[in-house]
């Protein structure tokens, strides 16, 4: 019997001692994402103007040509990286049907230093694409997944943002 009681006593210590890592883990867990259904039906739910982008299934183009305060139009990509745990949104101002562009900057190294001093307390990034244009992002990351409300805001922010602020800037720099 007291053979009993002693191996009890050390498998419990054993496990006692294991136990408390074990609860105290903080291991990510896998991927959680957000699907593209999620993300189109936020789009439809808010009303945006959108469609599917014709080079990736995992991307929505969303357009805004009325209520503008400086652009004639403002493009935004929203990209579901799901693997990632990421939601870009990348919103593209245009005037006069074209894209606010570095190389027609009167001075880009004024214009970028300005775009990166904003940076710091902007409610998104300046950004320039591999194609030179302009842009204004925010990025979503998505492991406790992405709320209606925040989505509605960030991607009303970013199409203000980008038709007012950016615009405005440019215009000081062309």
């Amino acid at each position: 019997m007291k053979l009993r009681v002693a191996v009890l006593a050390v498998l419990l210590s054993a496990a006692v001692a294991t136990l408390p890592p074990l609860l105290l883990s903080t291991e990510r867990a896998e991927a959680q994402g957000v699907s593209n259904s999620l993300i189109s039906g936020y789009l439809t739910r808010m009303g945006a103007t959108w469609k599917p982008h014709s080079q990736d299934a995992n991307a929505f183009v969303v357009t805004k040509t009325s209520g503008l305060k400086r652009a004639s139009r403002v493009e935004m990509i929203i990209t579901n990286l799901a693997k990632d745990d990421l939601v870009t949104l990348r919103a593209f101002p245009q005037t006069g049907d074209q894209y606010l562009a570095l190389g027609g900057a009167r001075d880009q190294s004024a214009l970028m230093k300005a775009m990166l001093q904003r940076n710091a307390t902007a409610f998104g990034a300046y950004f320039v694409d591999s194609d030179g244009d302009i842009g204004f992002r925010y990025v979503f990351t998505t492991e406790s997944g992405l709320g209606y409300e925040s989505f509605r805001v960030a991607v009303n922010e970013l199409l203000r943002i980008a038709d007012d602020v950016v615009v405005a800037l440019y215009s000081q720099h062309k």
